[in-house]
């Protein structure tokens, strides 16, 4: 496999830690491959998106710099995070690669039809 010297930074969903890429990890680990996958502390839906990708920004600039070009996975949720952090943070301007799976981008009847719980929603609005 030819080398990466890019490092991927893996984006968990909402009810997920950074724990659920451990397979995924172990592949890198084999190959040599930098990743970085940080757990974004969500608190079970009480963390707007706006607030997640802020977060996940300061830790990419704290381990990466500003300038060091990355490729970005992101699962469920993480997809969601990923994109915005690429619309509004200026990561399209870094990123190679941007994958996405099982992510939400037009949203979820699941969590739609929520009740019950009280969730900040996409963009930080608080559901009435």
């Amino acid at each position: 496999m030819e080398s990466n010297n890019r490092p991927i930074v893996l984006i968990h969903g909402l009810w997920n830690t950074s724990d659920i890429f451990k397979s995924l990890t172990k592949k890198l680990d084999q190959y040599s491959i930098d990743y970085f996958a940080p757990t974004l502390q969500h608190d079970f839906g009480k963390v707007s998106i706006i607030d997640l990708t802020k977060f996940l920004n300061q830790l990419i600039i704290n381990k990466y710099g500003l300038d060091k070009e990355i490729d970005l996975l992101g699962f469920s949720m993480g997809g969601i995070i990923g994109s915005y952090w690429l619309k509004y943070f200026e990561g399209n301007k870094r990123i190679n690669k941007f994958i996405s799976v099982g992510s939400p981008h037009i949203g979820d009847i699941d969590c739609s039809n929520s009740t019950k719980i009280s969730f900040k929603g996409n963009l930080g609005n608080e559901n009435k």
